[in-house]
């Protein structure tokens, strides 16, 4: 398992990638679907092979040759909704309905 830790800044190529796919949907539901219960953190997978390639899918399951574990951290649970927001905005029909500067995280 890959792991790296850092601030903000190391998510600026997950947030560019996301829109470049246009999967801005696809990550929201993996992002609300990894929020853990007990602290502010959200934990998602993402597939190794793709992430070599340099882009995004995120499988059902740990993958057999190993996945790329990405963890968030937050302060409070409406820090954690903010990076969210900034990483996968809300969207309708398919079209991003606000985009957050990272000085508003």
């Amino acid at each position: 398992m890959l792991r790296i830790s850092g601030g903000i800044d190391l998510l600026y190529g997950v947030h560019y990638l996301i829109r470049k796919e246009e999967i801005v949907d696809t990550t929201k539901a993996a992002l609300l679907e990894g929020i853990t219960e007990d602290e502010p953190e959200i934990r998602v997978y993402l597939n190794k092979q793709v992430a070599y390639v340099k882009r995004l899918n995120f499988p059902a399951d740990v993958e057999p040759l190993g996945s790329i574990e990405l963890e968030i951290k937050a302060e409070s649970s409406a820090s954690l909704a903010k990076i969210v927001d900034w990483l996968a905005p809300p969207t309708k029909d398919g079209v991003v309905l606000f985009e957050l500067k990272v000085e508003e995280l």
